[in-house]
């Protein structure tokens, strides 16, 4: 609040691998998506031409300025991560040394002093409300904690008042301090369920989720009211609480939700997996409604289908796929349904089951359009059919060493791997390919081991991450990938790791693919 007017829409992101901070101008119109633009044109905020200032984190302070921290290091790569060049160049540039000179900058402006000295923790509780006015964003969050943190109902009725306030960020700190102190009541939340700002009208409804979840009538007849609500965070809301609604009021609320039109994909998945085992009337209703061109609805006929192939019932698969085959309908809604249905059956790990042959859909397989036949042959080689064989599947017992190695490993792989390859194995475009099905991962264990020593090259590098794990650890991380995920492949112990440890000692390369096909 030291700071120009100009600056107040401004957020700021440090980026150490650039050395610098940059400023956005971000707009954000009531409930509608945010958007941003650089504030200048031709530099940033905040810049260094010295490659050791790392700036890694900020924070607006009392005083009214914003607090800079620089880690101030050549090497911000975490050892695993640094290849044969990397080193090479940090070597050559001396980036290893200096280290312990980390800084925090005070950045001001030339023209705005210095705001009072915070000392929060000795005023009264009413005093204490009045600072959820206050401009400075870090005064409010403070007073906001210390009410909740000393209990004192007794400013419930002046934090009520602040409900009207003409700030609505006034009237979200009043809201949420209201709740930490647990005396929001039905009352409170009408009013503010009915707010002119989208971002109360958010809060209240996750303040209300209690209130739903007793059936309260009036909340869920002003939370009602909120479903044809054009603004994108309030619908989103909406759809995450739909899981509270009372189960008698859940299906009603969710088809409401999706004849208002969700559009985005996030409201889309919360408001399938909401439906439960009722998503193949929901999407029924919709096949009704949308029959030649899925549009904006695909998001949602995906998400329907998804959750139709985690826990498909009865007859729910031939419904979906009787829509697939359907000529009339857009190939875009078709994809969608396939997709879907693909992913939900890949999710649950259980083959979707027909009573007859799927003829349209392996048709579509041999489709010249490529997208088309590639949906179809990922769905039909998730459903099973009569006359179809089952994949044969021979799995050896495991030993009970084999079982607590994989669970250790299963934890091991949530700390080391998952935040490339994710918890579900599928990976991350563009950064770590999927382990499910992969041929490395169910192919030999001397491939495989190297590649988590020594690393891999292509299209997407596998760091080598030996050096930082020992033989168990990634026995058991290897071990799990190889029974997860439907991967069939035997368990792999820490003597096996130890042998190609020691027969790839002094290697400094990533292995490649011509490389890896040699090792037998």
């Amino acid at each position: 609040d030291r700071y120009p007017a100009a600056m107040r829409r401004s957020v700021f992101v440090t980026e150490s691998a650039g050395n610098l901070v940059g400023q956005f101008i971000v707009e954000n119109a009531n409930g509608a998506p945010s958007s941003a633009r650089r504030a200048l044109d031709s530099t940033d905020f905040l810049t260094s031409t010295d490659e050791r200032f790392r700036p890694v984190n900020l924070a607006s302070a009392p005083d009214g300025t914003m607090y800079v921290v620089d880690m101030y290091r050549g090497i911000i790569q975490h050892r695993t991560y640094i290849t044969d060049y990397l080193e090479e160049k940090i070597r050559e540039r001396g980036l290893e040394q200096p280290v312990g000179f980390g800084r925090i900058y005070r950045v001001v402006y030339d023209s705005s002093g210095r705001g009072p000295a915070p000392g929060l923790s000795a005023v009264s509780s009413t005093q204490l409300v009045s600072t959820l006015a206050h401009p400075n964003g870090w005064w409010r969050t403070t007073a906001q904690r210390l009410l909740v943190e000393r209990h004192d109902t007794v400013s419930a009725q002046a934090l009520r008042a602040l409900l009207g306030h003409a700030d609505d960020r006034v009237r979200l700190h009043a809201l949420w301090t209201l709740d930490g102190l647990g005396v929001v009541d039905p009352a409170t939340l009408l009013v503010a369920l009915d707010d002119g700002s989208a971002h109360v009208r958010t809060a209240a409804l996750r303040v209300a989720e209690p209130y739903l979840a007793r059936g309260d009538t009036a909340v869920l007849s002003a939370i009602g009211a909120l479903i044809p609500d054009s603004a994108l965070s309030v619908r989103r809301q909406l759809a995450a609480s739909l899981v509270v609604f009372p189960e008698t009021e859940r299906f009603a609320a969710a088809n409401a939700l999706l004849d208002a039109g969700v559009t985005d994909v996030v409201s889309a998945e919360l408001v399938a997996r909401a439906t439960g085992p009722r998503a193949v009337a929901a999407l029924a209703r919709m096949m009704a409604r949308v029959t030649t061109d899925v549009g904006s609805d695909s998001a949602v006929v995906e998400a329907l289908a998804a959750q139709i192939g985690r826990a498909p019932r009865g007859t729910a698969v031939e419904r979906v796929l009787a829509w697939v085959s359907d000529g009339s309908r857009s190939l875009s809604q078709r994809i969608a349904l396939m997709t879907g249905l693909t992913r939900g059956a890949t999710e649950s790990r259980a083959p979707l089951k027909m009573a007859t042959r799927p003829d349209a859909l392996l048709a579509m397989a041999r489709a010249r359009d490529t997208v088309v036949a590639t949906a179809a042959r990922r769905l039909a080689q998730q459903t099973l059919w009569a006359g179809k064989p089952a994949p044969e599947v021979t799995l050896r017992a495991l030993t009970a060493a084999e079982v607590a190695r994989i669970a250790a490993g299963r934890d091991e792989f949530g700390k080391t791997c998952a935040v490339c390859h994710q918890l579900d194995g599928a990976g991350l475009a563009g950064v770590a390919k999927s382990l499910v099905g992969s041929t490395y991962v169910n192919g030999a264990p001397s491939q495989l081991i190297r590649i988590v020593l020594q690393g891999k090259e292509g299209a997407m590098l596998m760091p080598p991450i030996g050096a930082t794990l020992t033989d168990e650890r990634i026995a058991s991380i290897l071990s799990f990938v190889r029974r997860e995920w439907g991967n069939r492949a035997d368990p792999i112990d820490a003597a096996a790791v130890k042998e190609i440890r020691g027969a790839t000692t002094g290697r400094k390369r990533a292995w490649t693919v011509e490389e890896l096909a040699r090792v037998r």
